[in-house]
């Protein structure tokens, strides 16, 4: 959203934020000012729409709600879908087969009227489920179209709809947000957390994707439980998450660090109901303290998290 705006018209945004968040007794606390920001973000570009900020903030918020209901439904009915068309192809697989053990009877004089009605019943019934699977792989393709439109509105309303985390995107604007605040404020400091799901892969190829998924929701609520509300959870990018701990350094953010690594080695994870897995993650952890810019910032806490992977993983490594 923030695209469409000039820096001054951000930091107007950003200041008529806080400051009707501040007047209203409303925590400032990531999740709280990411859906006010929005509120006024859509007022400044619908200067015509007479409506309250906490009317546009109850209207969004529903919208989203929706969404998620919509977007868990359509998943649903897309799996079953998937599954009958399975049955389809099956089923038209066996009558293949039937029809040409029918053809060698023909072919061996074993011809009969009845044979020659079930063959002709079969051709009926096989060309029934042809069309039909015709007809589903078309919904199939207009339900890959809509899930990526989907897609793409969920990224607009800022949450990961597999981990219930923050999006890349989101993570991303609200660092540059408090790394801005450190360059205005030099008293003001936080840090950042890079999270790797430790051979991810290897869980994928064994479990399959739906055992990886299971994998990264529950990672998801697990580094959200382990934060105060001020913090900021994020998923940057396949197995690899993100945390912003407010007002504080990279000391008090080791030690949150390896309590949550610990958390994660020793946490049950559960496939498909019944088989219990465990994994490890690494960790890079560095404060805002001496950086000039995100992109620097972000780079040395990356390379502290391939320090940790370089070093036999299942572990933190930090910049104190």
């Amino acid at each position: 959203m923030d695209s469409v705006f000039s820096e001054d018209v951000v930091n107007k945004v950003s200041s008529k934020t806080l400051s009707y968040m501040v007047e209203n007794d409303i925590p400032i606390t990531p999740s709280n000012y990411s859906k006010w920001y929005k509120v006024f973000s859509y007022m400044e570009k619908n200067k015509d729409d007479s409506r309250s900020p906490q009317e546009l903030y109850f209207a969004l918020n529903r919208d989203i709600n929706n969404l998620f209901e919509v977007g868990n439904l359509f998943l649903s009915y897309k799996d079953k879908t998937n599954r009958i068309v399975s049955t389809i192809e099956g089923l038209i697989f066996t009558f293949d087969a039937i029809y040409k053990a029918l053809e060698k009877e023909k072919s061996e004089g074993y011809a009969s009227p009845y044979l020659d009605f079930v063959y002709s019943k079969l051709r009926l019934i096989d060309k029934t489920f042809l069309n039909l699977r015709d007809l589903l792989d078309s919904l199939k393709e207009t339900a890959n179209l809509f899930e990526n439109d989907l897609n793409k509105i969920i990224e607009e309303f800022s949450i990961d709809p597999l981990t219930g985390v923050y999006t890349r995107k989101a993570f991303f604007d609200y660092f540059s947000k408090m790394f801005s605040a450190t360059q205005r404020n030099s008293e003001y400091k936080f840090s950042l957390i890079l999270v790797d799901i430790d051979y991810f892969k290897s869980i994928n190829d064994t479990y399959g994707h739906d055992g990886g998924d299971t994998v990264l929701k529950e990672v998801g609520r697990l580094l959200k439980d382990s934060v105060r509300a001020e913090d900021f959870v994020g998923r940057i990018g396949g197995e690899e998450f993100g945390i912003i701990l407010n007002f504080n350094d990279s000391v008090y953010a080791c030690k949150v660090a390896e309590r949550i690594r610990m958390q994660i080695e020793q946490h049950p994870f559960i496939i498909k109901k019944k088989t219990i897995i465990n994994i490890t993650a690494s960790f890079g952890v560095v404060d805002s303290n001496g950086f000039s810019s995100t992109k620097e910032m972000y780079s040395a806490c990356d390379s502290l998290l391939y320090s940790s992977k370089k070093q036999g993983r299942n572990r933190v490594t930090c910049r104190l």
